[in-house]
């Protein structure tokens, strides 16, 4: 591992489609944001730990970064409709920090496969993420959500 890796722990990639980034702004304001426990999303839900860092990619581009905390069963909490959710049946949800919003930087993110959210693998993924995240926290005029 070299000097910019230890900066953070792992990345997730998490691609977002329409619906999705709609989903996902609508509750910003809670920092929380859903999945289903099924298939490739197993993967994430066994794997991902507080401090990991989420990029939010739609259509090849990054559009949010966040650092994860924790993650529950969806069950006496906020429901799709408080959420603004939609239809879906999310069964997990999961919490973030430091959302920054660098949609407006066009970072491109071109990721070979179809997974909807993957661990970061440099050989599949066109864009050192390690260096942009590193950029975004240290240079930014990004917005920062809280």
């Amino acid at each position: 591992m070299n000097n910019q890796q230890s900066i953070i722990n792992k990345i997730w990639i998490y691609q977002l489609g329409k619906t999705g980034v709609k989903n996902f702004k609508n509750s910003m304001k809670y920092k929380t944001y859903g999945y289903k426990n099924t298939g490739p999303n197993k993967h994430f839900n066994s794997n991902v730990k507080p401090g990991d860092t989420i990029c939010y990619v739609y259509k090849k581009k990054l559009i949010y970064v966040a650092t994860f905390v924790s993650q529950n069963i969806r069950e006496d909490g906020p429901t799709n409709e408080e959420y603004q959710w939609g239809e879906g049946s999310w069964d997990i949800e999961y919490h973030y920090k430091q959302l920054y919003d660098v949609e407006s930087c066009n970072i491109d993110v071109d990721i070979k496969g179809q997974l909807p959210i993957r661990l970061y693998n440099p050989e599949k993924c066109n864009t050192d993420l390690i260096n942009v995240y590193n950029n975004i926290v240290r240079y930014s005029s990004c917005r920062i959500i809280e």
